[in-house]
This record gives structure tokens, C-alpha cells and sequence, in this order.
């Protein structure tokens, strides 16, 4: 199987955005600590986004910032959603 990924996304404790987490995850700078900043998911249309759990934010926000790092087009990307852990029945709604 080959993979390429072609834009990436990240938001965690200490990792606001891909360009400020690279050096962390590389190992060329320490990890910075802190809180994980509420992610906006501008993505979603407002009222969606005021009915949307926080993990469905989390992840249209990564989502939208590693579609930005690839520089293409939302709508002509072919996606596919999982979940381990649920939140399917909300990603299903949006969806």
C-alpha cells in the first residue's frame, strides 16, 4: 500500500497549527506545554457549529487546516469519516 499525505493538520496541548508544532514533533525545539485553544471549525456553517460537539470541532478544525496546507479544494476532495470511539451518529447529521 502507498500513502501520501499531502497536507497535515494538528491541534493539541502546545500544538496550535502545523507550522508551530513542526519543530516540536521533529525534536528541535521542546514542547511548549499549555492548554488546547477551543478550535472555531470555520469550516461548518454557523448553526451547525453551535450544535456540534467538541470533538466534531476538533476535528472539522485539523481537517480544514490540513485541507489549507495541501491547497486544494474542499469540495473536489473525496473524504472518508471514522471514529474508534464514537460520535458517528453526530458526524452522520453534519454529514
Amino acid at each position: 500500500m502507498q500513502v501520501y499525505v499531502d497536507g497535515i493538520g494538528i491541534l493539541g496541548p502546545g500544538f496550535a497549527g502545523w507550522p508551530a508544532s513542526r519543530a516540536v514533533l521533529a525534536g528541535e525545539a521542546p514542547w511548549p506545554g499549555g492548554e488546547t485553544e477551543e478550535p472555531s471549525a470555520a469550516i461548518l456553517p454557523p448553526n451547525e457549529r453551535r450544535r456540534s460537539s467538541a470533538l466534531v470541532r476538533w476535528a472539522m478544525q485539523v481537517a480544514e487546516e490540513a485541507i489549507r496546507h495541501a491547497d486544494q479544494d474542499p469540495r473536489a476532495l473525496a473524504t472518508v469519516f471514522a471514529s474508534s470511539g464514537g460520535e458517528t451518529g453526530v458526524l452522520d447529521q453534519i454529514c
